[in-house]
């Protein structure tokens, strides 16, 4: 692969994918490997040859989580966001509103916290979620709606005012 083509794509998608390997890990070090593994990937394969280059690299992400996790017999999902001080994170998530977002979808369960991350972090249409993950356009658009909802409550009750 072209390095400068490499440079482009880690400037272009490292935080998406970032945001989105730490929500199915739910761990910061697990996400930044999951991320790095991606890359080199994309490093030894010939990406030129794909057509949509974003859902290639989330599904590297994915397969890659999914290999970890059928590795380790016990993978523990513990959430890491009670200080994004010097994580990745901290870097992506500069105000506080955005952090507690981020809590919020990381509360959701694992389908729904992978399809919010994926519309909204990583500018997704529904139709390439959809493909992504096997289902319908229309089951999408409900648990994004059923998201969203369990999203605002729980910023309600976190003390956050729309």
């Amino acid at each position: 692969m072209d390095k400068k083509l490499l440079q482009n794509l880690y400037n272009k998608y490292y935080k998406e994918l970032y945001i989105y390997a730490y929500s199915l890990s739910m761990n910061k070090t697990v996400a930044e490997d999951l991320v790095q593994e991606t890359f080199l990937k994309a490093l030894l394969s010939n990406p030129k040859e794909k057509e949509n280059l974003r859902p290639w690299l989330y599904k590297i992400v994915k397969n890659l989580y999914i290999n970890l996790r059928n590795k380790e017999k016990v993978f523990k999902q513990e959430p890491q966001f009670q200080d994004f001080e010097g994580d990745g994170l901290d870097f992506i998530l500069k105000k506080e509103k955005d952090k507690l977002i981020f809590q919020a979808i990381l509360n959701l369960k694992e389908t729904s916290r992978k399809i919010i991350v994926m519309q909204f972090f990583g500018s997704m249409s529904q139709r390439e979620i959809a493909r992504q993950l096997n289902l319908t356009e229309g089951n999408v658009r409900i648990i994004v709606h059923r998201a969203k909802k369990e999203i605002k409550e729980f910023l309600e009750v976190k003390g956050y005012e729309f």
